[in-house]
C-alpha cells in the first residue's frame, strides 16, 4: 500500500463519494441546502449570514448581525423556514459577546474545545426550541443565491470581525491517500488553522477495511500536524461511524450533540499534541 499526499486534490471526489455512500446506509439521504438570508433596515444592510441544512442541523457558516436585535430577527427567520425539518440550531464562536448574545436567545452551551494557550476556548452551542420571535420590522431578503452586492459587505464585516478578535483563519487544507497499485482504497483530508487541525474527512474503501489503512492516514495525518508544531487535532463523528477507533487513537470527547442527524448522537472529538 503506498501512501501519498494528493497534491492537485484529485481524489476529493473520491473520498466524498465514498462517505457518503456509506452515511446513506444509516441515515438515508439528507439534505445539504444552502441558504442566504440578508437583513436591511432602509435598505443598509445590517446583518446578513449563510447557512446550510446539515444532517438535520442548521449551521453558520458566515455572519454578521449590527445589534442584539437584529440577530434575534435572524434566529427568528430561520425558526419559520426550518421548524419542520430540522432538529434545531448549531454554531460555534470564540467570542464572549457573540457567547452571551446567543445565549440570551436560549441557546445551550453543548461543550467546549480548549484552544492553544494563546487563544480562545470556543464554545458549541445550540438551539432545539425553533420558535423564536421578533417584532423587528425589518425588511428580510431569504434567497438560494447569494446576492453579490451584500456578500461583499458580509465578507468585509467577516474580515474585519475576526481580525479584530483575533481568530483563527484557515491556512491549508490536505488530503493523504492509500493507493493499491494506483487504486483508491483509502483518504483523509485535514484542514490547518493557525494552531490546530480539523479533519474534515476519512474514509476506507469497504474492500480494504481491517489493514490498518484508516489507522495509517490518521498517523500520517498527526505527524504533518506535529511537523507544523499545531496545538491540538480535532475532528466530528456520528454515532453509526467511528468514535471507538478514534478514542484508541487518542481522542477524547468533548462535545456530545442530540439527533445529528435524527436519532443518532454527534461528538467532537479532540486530542491535544502538546
Amino acid at each position: 500500500m503506498k501512501y501519498t499526499v494528493d497534491k492537485e486534490n484529485k481524489y476529493n471526489e473520491e473520498i466524498l463519494k465514498y462517505l457518503r455512500a456509506y452515511n446513506i446506509v444509516h441515515t438515508g439521504v439528507k439534505s445539504n441546502e444552502k441558504t442566504h438570508i440578508y437583513i436591511l433596515d432602509n435598505k443598509k444592510l445590517v446583518g446578513a449570514l449563510t447557512i446550510s441544512l446539515d444532517w438535520d442541523w442548521v449551521s453558520f457558516s458566515e455572519y454578521f448581525y449590527f445589534d442584539f436585535e437584529v440577530l434575534k430577527l435572524m434566529i427568528s427567520k430561520i425558526s419559520k423556514l426550518y421548524k419542520d425539518s430540522a432538529s434545531g440550531i448549531s454554531v460555534y464562536t470564540n467570542v464572549v459577546e457573540r457567547i452571551n448574545d446567543f445565549r440570551k436567545l436560549g441557546f445551550e452551551v453543548e461543550g467546549i474545545l480548549q484552544s492553544a494557550t494563546n487563544a480562545k476556548n470556543e464554545y458549541s452551542l445550540s438551539y432545539y426550541k425553533l420558535d423564536m420571535k421578533s417584532d423587528l420590522d425589518f425588511e428580510v431578503i431569504v434567497n438560494e443565491k447569494a446576492i453579490l452586492e451584500y456578500e461583499s459587505i458580509l465578507k468585509e464585516q467577516v474580515v474585519t470581525f475576526k481580525a479584530k478578535h483575533k481568530i483563527e483563519t484557515k491556512k491549508d487544507e490536505l488530503i493523504i491517500v492509500a493507493l493499491d497499485n494506483d487504486i483508491f482504497a483509502g483518504g483523509v483530508k485535514v484542514i490547518i488553522y493557525d494552531s490546530s487541525m480539523y479533519i474534515d474527512l476519512l474514509v476506507v474503501k469497504e474492500e480494504y477495511r481491517g489493514k490498518n489503512i484508516g489507522s495509517k492516514l490518521m498517523e500520517l495525518a498527526e505527524v504533518e500536524a506535529n511537523n507544523r508544531n499545531l496545538y491540538s487535532i480535532d475532528l466530528g463523528t456520528a454515532e453509526f461511524q467511528a468514535r471507538e477507533f478514534y478514542e484508541k487513537l487518542g481522542y477524547t470527547t468533548v462535545i456530545t450533540k442530540k439527533d445529528q442527524p435524527k436519532g443518532f448522537n454527534c461528538y467532537t472529538l479532540v486530542k491535544k499534541l502538546r
